[in-house]
């Protein structure tokens, strides 16, 4: 019988990285994700795999926690500013979320890979804990990020940076998401930095079905995942929860939209890129050939998919980020 991984590499030549990942993964579970589990057991799940294929990332710098002012999160949305021992001159900062469907992920399973990029970047990294779904479900973490961004474009000496330091926002999946939608509604941003993003939550794109028979993905974890984010089916057409179906796009800032070809969110990120283009923003990509979704977040794993990664995010952040 043919296995999900064999039909995978009948098409695609799936890269090293990606395809013992993916071995390991399957062999162990038989599937990525348990969606039959509860939202808890399958929490502690995803971080045990993330810290698990993570690794450690050699840092030299320090890690300060502040709490930023929200009207809805008691006592303020917790981040980590990441400032590394050699800064450029009037260092970037960049805000990061990280990934995980709005259900999953923490500052803790993001922390290496906002390490690796304030360390290579030579910038200001912020680790943000917005709150999750299925407790803090749509808006929340909008509203999460909203507050966060606009503290650090108020405060920039008091993390570290310079009065005139360039703000950019970055982030992996649903923390792509989440940057998108930052870099639609708050001006003044410098880049925005997508990795993969979901741009659609409607999950309509042909990469979806695709890779959803092929198994790396099931349209069974899409709608698991809806359903504990948003309250209605409605919801998904808001501009807020789809980037795609923004009315505008000729306020954005630069942007780079990082793509991994084995990715259901793959036509997602070409689609948001047309759109950005032809709004005359300038917009640039990478696909990553034979590279499946989640890399980013594991990077002791996908060593060189993220030394490459984060060399053209780095190239962009110079171009953009620097004052």
């Amino acid at each position: 019988m043919t296995t999900n991984l064999e039909a995978l590499k009948a098409k695609y030549k799936v890269n090293e990285e990606s395809e013992s990942y993916l071995q390991q993964r399957l062999e162990k579970t038989g599937k990525l994700l348990d969606t039959g589990a509860c939202v808890e057991e399958a929490r502690q799940a995803h971080e045990e795999v993330v810290l698990k294929y993570a690794g450690d990332v050699e840092f030299q710098g320090d890690i300060k926690e502040f709490f930023v002012p929200s009207p809805s999160f008691p006592g303020g949305v917790p981040v980590d500013v990441i400032k590394p021992l050699i800064l450029t001159r009037r260092p970037t900062v960049l805000v990061y979320f990280h990934d995980g469907a709005m259900i999953f992920g923490s500052r803790k399973t993001s922390a290496p890979i906002c390490k690796l990029l304030a360390r290579e970047a030579m910038c200001i990294v912020i680790n943000v804990e917005y709150r999750l779904a299925p407790e803090a479900k749509f808006p929340a973490c909008y509203d999460d990020a909203k507050c966060v961004v606009r503290w650090v474009m108020m405060n920039r000496s008091l993390i570290g940076a310079g009065n005139d330091s360039k703000v950019g926002v970055a982030g992996a999946g649903a923390g792509g998401n989440i940057a998108a939608t930052m870099a639609h509604e708050i001006r003044g941003l410098s880049y925005q930095i997508l990795v993969y993003p979901l741009v659609d939550f409607r999950f309509g794109q042909p990469s979806v079905e695709e890779f959803h028979v092929l198994g790396l993905k099931t349209q069974e974890h899409h709608t698991w995942c809806t359903e504990q984010f948003l309250s209605t089916s409605e919801e998904v057409t808001n501009p807020r929860v789809t980037p795609l179906l923004q009315p505008k796009f000729t306020k954005l800032p630069p942007t780079l939209i990082i793509v991994a070809e084995l990715d259901p969110l793959r036509d997602g990120c070409y689609e948001y890129k047309k759109i950005i283009k032809e709004a005359g923003i300038e917009a640039e990509s990478m696909i990553l050939k034979g590279t499946i979704h989640s890399f980013f977040s594991q990077p002791g794993h996908f060593k060189e998919t993220t030394r490459r990664t984060i060399e053209k995010i780095v190239s962009f952040m110079k171009k953009h980020g620097t004052s």
